[in-house]
């Protein structure tokens, strides 16, 4: 299998490459680049054979080429290139967005400023939901057999804390050990709490653990109301963010609600 670097012209090429580089040495996968030429300018190719990989340069629209070559049989998982863009209806671009949207597997979104390499800690949020925790596991699973890190966080409400929280703390920790087991089983796994916005506590958390790298599960939804968490990874986050498909139709709308 390999990782496909999907580069153009710009200042986040060189991150994404670095980023598919990576992740191709924890997870074992080789890289392969692609670009689609844009008129009047010229494909990386320098960079591409600095980076030892394998370039294919197409033509036409970017996403459905791009789209394509993700979906390919031997390709495990796409990394792109993205600008923030706080506040818009695509925070990390339009092809970026449009490209994850469409792809049943995991996508790679790397910033131009991204300077969180080597890959040591990884956050991983979690809504404590079956569809969540099945899009997960596999991947963060291969994260921690390549040594990763993995703090699971998890954000309460008003309408969702338990009614012990205030009390002995051995109802705490009988809850974590709980929660970890059946959403984040994983060795070495720690899990933070925390309570208030999802979608603010997820940037405060990926601050405050240091984390290099947030892996998320998602609906490939960004119509308004929903990925507010996703949205908020994209916008606010400094860390490259790996978004996992839930794949299960049936799941889509509430996934989107709470991711």
């Amino acid at each position: 299998m390999k990782i496909l670097a999907c580069i153009d012209a710009g200042p986040a090429a060189k991150a994404v490459l670095d980023m598919a580089a990576e992740l191709g040495k924890l997870l074992g996968d080789d890289v392969d680049a692609i670009h689609v030429r844009e008129p009047d300018m010229l494909p990386p190719n320098d960079l591409a054979d600095r980076a030892e990989v394998k370039l294919r340069v197409t033509e036409g629209d970017p996403v459905a080429e791009i789209s394509a070559a993700i979906a390919g049989s031997d390709v495990s998982m796409g990394v792109i290139g993205a600008r923030r863009h706080r506040g818009g209806a695509r925070p990390a671009g339009h092809i970026a967005i449009a490209i994850a949207e469409s792809a049943g597997k995991p996508i790679a979104i790397v910033s131009p400023d991204s300077k969180r390499l080597p890959l040591r800690r990884v956050l991983v949020p979690c809504d404590g939901t079956p569809m969540t925790t099945s899009a997960t596991d596999p991947f963060v699973s291969m994260l921690v057999q390549a040594g990763l890190e993995i703090v699971a966080v998890h954000v309460f409400d008003a309408t969702t804390t338990p009614p012990f929280w205030e009390g002995p703390g051995h109802h705490t920790d009988a809850w974590r050990q709980e929660f970890l087991a059946r959403c984040c089983s994983h060795p070495g796994a720690r899990l933070e709490i925390r309570s208030g916005a999802p979608s603010t506590q997820l940037v405060d958390a990926t601050r405050d653990a240091e984390a290099d790298l947030v892996v998320l599960a998602w609906s490939r939804d960004f119509s308004s109301g929903h990925a507010r968490v996703v949205r908020a990874a994209l916008e606010e986050s400094d860390a490259p963010v790996i978004l996992l498909p839930i794949l299960d139709p049936a799941h889509k709308v509430g996934a989107a609600a709470g991711l």
